[in-house]
Order: structure tokens, then sequence, then C-alpha cells
């Protein structure tokens, strides 16, 4: 009899579990601590993760956004754009010619600028050799005035060019000799220069077919193929660089603010009010989050990553603890919540008086 009891004692148990625990995917929005604007943001892994914005804010969180702390960055300057080249060495860059320098993980930043100009990306293939480029423009990369700067000891001594007539917006490196730049000023179509010395010279491959219409992020898959956002759309070369599709992507009329290529077919793109992941091979968008003014990104991958913008606003994309309510009334109390393997159920004196008093139980499977 003992036994039988004991049975039903476990069953009970385990069969009355009104809430359980579950994995979802989703966004979730971060406790910034701020309300700066944010333009940028990188995940050196899945727990140490950077944002940058107005006023020389820089955020760091070493749990997956758990919990978000300002890191001193020593300038009040606009900070428009980070990266890392490893787990250590990391650099910052935006407005009054800012270059920040961190070599332990973003813990402290060390600025190396020069110039005074205006500086939108960074890209550097080692831990020595790198570019920094940017030109005489505002918020948007559009200016009569570019600058190119290359460092081959990790920004102790660099190589300005500051010669051209067009605001560089975006470069990038496939190896150490093979690289990409896009600029454009207020009066000529935006263009795409390629050098093939390790950016000893440079020639244009592509030139945009409208007047003030630029391209602001260039990203390479592969030697073929690469792709760039222009105001619009998403452009793609499988040559190379030299032939550019157009409208592989458009969000028209909205801008694309920035983008991360996933794979072939899968990207993550942002244009403002909305921050979506797009299939653009069967023309699907998912993952939408809606939100005002949403500007950098950055996922390690296509399901998890960060999305910066307006007042502070950080969200995650990722999987989460959820918890699945199956009973909710205030004549039932339940504790613990969640449980392990016991829980127990305390009803009023009037709810079980009820003529139709019944229960049933219902549990969610965990989701993989």
């Amino acid at each position: 009899m003992k036994k039988i009891l004991l049975f039903i004692l476990i069953s009970f148990s385990l069969s009355e579990m009104a809430y359980c625990q579950s994995k979802s995917i989703g966004w979730v929005l971060q406790n910034s601590g701020t309300n700066k604007q944010l333009y940028s943001v990188y995940c050196i892994n899945n727990d140490t993760v950077l944002a940058v914005g107005s006023m020389g804010i820089i955020l760091r969180t070493i749990n997956g956004g758990l919990q978000w702390d300002s890191v001193y960055s020593g300038t009040n300057s606009e900070l428009l754009n980070v990266k890392f080249i490893n787990q250590n060495i990391g650099y910052i860059v935006g407005y009054d010619g800012t270059i920040l320098k961190s070599t332990n993980g973003g813990i402290n930043w060390s600025n190396i600028g020069i110039t005074n100009m205006v500086l939108f990306d960074v890209y550097f293939f080692n831990a020595d050799t790198g570019w920094v480029v940017g030109g005489n423009s505002g918020g948007v990369p559009i200016g009569s005035k570019g600058v190119l700067m290359k460092t081959y000891n990790g920004g102790v001594n660099w190589i300005i060019d500051s010669t051209l007539n067009k605001t560089i917006s975006s470069i990038t490196f496939i190896d150490k000799d093979t690289g990409y730049y896009c600029a454009q000023n207020s009066s000529e179509p935006a263009i795409i220069r390629k050098t093939t010395n390790g950016g000893n010279s440079w020639n244009t491959v592509y030139i945009s077919n409208g007047i003030n219409w630029y391209y602001s992020n260039i990203q390479f898959s592969s030697a073929k193929t690469g792709y760039i956002n222009g105001y619009t759309e998403i452009l793609k070369t499988d040559d190379y660089g030299l032939t550019w599709i157009s409208n592989l992507f458009s969000v028209y009329p909205q801008s694309i603010f920035s983008f991360q290529m996933m794979d072939s077919c899968y990207l993550y793109y942002s244009d403002g009010p909305d921050i979506c992941m797009a299939e653009y091979c069967n023309n699907i968008i998912s993952n939408c989050l809606s939100a005002l003014d949403l500007r950098g990104l950055n996922f390690i991958d296509q399901d998890y990553g960060f999305v910066v913008g307006i007042y502070g606003r950080i969200f995650k994309w990722g999987y989460y603890d959820a918890i699945y309510e199956k009973v909710k009334n205030d004549d039932i109390k339940i504790s613990p919540n969640p449980f392990n393997d016991k829980i127990t159920l305390t009803f009023t004196k009037e709810y079980l008086t009820k003529d139709n008093f019944n229960i049933s139980i219902h549990c969610c499977p965990m989701k993989k």
C-alpha cells in the first residue's frame, strides 16, 4: 500500500505543474543605463559585447547583456564605429579624428588619432596592419574631402592620404593586398575603388547610376563575392568587384543604415524603424523588431546578435528562458515556481466548493 501511495504522490506532484520553463528565441530589450544615441555594436564573443555612441559613450557587457557597464573613453566626441581584431585588440573611430585603441578587451582605451576629420570605418587585417577612413562630412558620409589612413605598426604611425575629393565611408580587405572602399560627394556619383597592392594604389571599379547616391557599408564573403549597401538597396558582385548587381535587396522608400551578411541567402539589416532578417533568395522577411531609429548591428550567427539605436536602446536577439503560464487564477497559489521535483497547489475554500470544480493539468514540453 505504501508503494502505491508513493507512486500516486509523485505522479500528482509532477502532473500538477501549472507553469513550465522553456527556451524561446526573440528580441529582448537590454538595460543599457543610458539615453544617449548608440551608433555601433560589436560582439567579441557571446559574453563580451561593446556598444559606442554620442558624447564618447562606451558600454561593455561581459555576461551577454545582463549588465552593461560604462567604460571611460577620454573623449566627448561622437563614436561611430567599433571593431575588434581578436579577443583583446579593438578600435573605435568617430568625430574629430578620434581613433581609440584597446589592448585588453575594451576595458581601457587610448586615443591615437592624428587628424580632425570625421572617421567612419576601421579595418585591420592583423594586429599590425590596418586602415581608417573618413572625410569632412557630417553624420551622413557625403563630403568634398576624404581621408585614407594606413598603419603598419598597430596605430603607432600612420600614412595619410587626404587628396581625395570624396568622403570614404567604408573599407574592407580580403587579403593583405586586395581591398575595397566606397566614397562619395554631393555633386558626383558614388564610387567603389579597389587595390591589389596593399593600398599603394587604387582603381575605380564601379560608379553608381545616380547623383547623391551613397554607399555606406562594404563586405566581402570571399575573394569573388561582395556586398555593399546604397541608400535603399544592397548590391552584390560575383566577379571580384568588377560589376555589381543592383537591387539584390531593397527596402525602398526606407534607408538601409547597416547590414550584415549571414550566408549567401540570409542577411540582417536595419532601416531605422526596423531591424529584420531577410531571406532574400526566397523574398522572405522575418525576425523583425520595430523600434525608433535603430542603427548599428552585429551578429555572431543567425541566432545571436545585438542592435543599438536612439535613447540608448540595445536589443539582443537570441534564446532566452521563458515561463509559459498555464493557470492564472487568484484562487490558486502555486509554489515554488519554477520547480524541480515537487510543487504545492493551494486553493481557497470558495474555489473548492464550486459546483464545477475540477483540475486539468497540462505541461508544455521543453523546446530544443
